[in-house]
């Protein structure tokens, strides 16, 4: 038996379906809204990760060997100016227990390596808190990700990346290591590797006309 709709019936289910259709318009507008505060909220992160001049620094370090870098002490008044090489770097990220004091050059370098892993605790936070996920990092980190992991070595030895691996563990930047695994890499250096590098830089400290104060 056919049913028909009365006016009243086909009223009702108009109703239904403009309701329907404008909820559906109203979470559509609602979650590009979201998506749109998202990536604001994420390019306003990224601007002040990357305009930052120690994070410069150690990314400059980190893509290049053997180069004048200018670093930015708070208590100077002009940027001091250092050429940074592998042996410097690598001395720079001996763990403070396996030497007395650094220079006031490897002071400096561990500032920018800490304020950089600072960084990458900060995204690894956001991610867990769901405000950004690890994929909308990609365009932006990828390139860095893979540099602190090692696989790109045409600019640094091994030493340099057990030490700096070691570096992110010792100090705990537990944080920045899930990061850098969760786009991929392994951050784990093996203890006799760790040990060679300590002991190839200890007998090859460079010596420095000003000495600092201990870092840590």
């Amino acid at each position: 038996m056919l049913c028909s709709l009365t006016p009243a019936l086909y009223t009702d289910w108009v109703k239904i379906a403009g309701a329907a259709l404008a909820f559906g318009i109203g979470i559509y507008q609602y979650l590009r809204a979201q998506k749109w505060k998202r990536r604001e909220f994420l390019a306003s992160q990224i601007k002040d990760f990357e305009s930052d001049r120690k994070v410069q620094a150690a990314l400059t370090m980190l893509d290049w060997s053997g180069r004048r870098i200018a670093f930015f002490p708070e208590t100077a008044a002009a940027p001091v100016v250092i050429p940074v090489n592998d042996l410097l770097l690598c001395s720079s990220l001996v763990p403070h227990t396996k030497v007395e004091g650094y220079w006031t050059h490897e002071a400096l370098i561990r500032d920018c390596f800490d304020r950089l892993f600072d960084g990458l605790v900060r995204f690894s936070n956001f991610v867990e808190a769901g405000l950004i996920s690890v994929n909308e990092l990609h365009p932006y980190l990828r390139y860095w990700m893979r540099s602190l992991s090692g696989t790109i070595r045409d600019y640094h030895g091994p030493e340099f990346y057990t030490l700096l691996h070691h570096y992110i563990i010792f100090y705990d930047f537990k944080e920045a290591k899930h990061l850098i695994e969760d786009f991929g890499y392994k951050i784990q250096p093996l203890q006799a590797d760790v040990d060679a590098a300590i002991a190839t830089v200890k007998q090859n400290r460079p010596s420095m006309p000003d000495r600092g104060e201990a870092d840590r």
